[in-house]
């Protein structure tokens, strides 16, 4: 996980405990606002760094792909894709 994301999880984690405690009424209403405000922002992190990362792709996408064999992917890419509509990640 990189910082962006690290970062990311945190602001929405705060931004969800900020809102929570507002709805048990421990907090004013505006905390829940700014929580909400926090884990608005997180979210934004969280997809600007997922744009950064697919566009800075310097390994192929074969190398993680489902498909990555003679037999499955017929692409005349393939092995050193970079872009592939036809793409599954191992999910690990």
């Amino acid at each position: 996980m990189n910082m962006a994301n690290r970062a990311a999880w945190s602001l929405w984690i705060v931004g969800a405990l900020m809102i929570a405690v507002s709805w048990l009424n421990l907090v004013p209403v505006y905390v829940g606002w700014v929580g909400f405000t926090i884990a608005l922002a997180g979210t934004l992190l969280s997809i600007s760094s997922q744009r950064e990362v697919k566009t800075k792709r310097t390994r192929p996408l074969c190398e993680t792909c489902r498909l990555n064999n003679p037999n499955m992917c017929w692409r005349p890419e393939r092995p050193t894709a970079m872009q592939c509509p036809d793409y599954q990640h191992f999910g690990w």
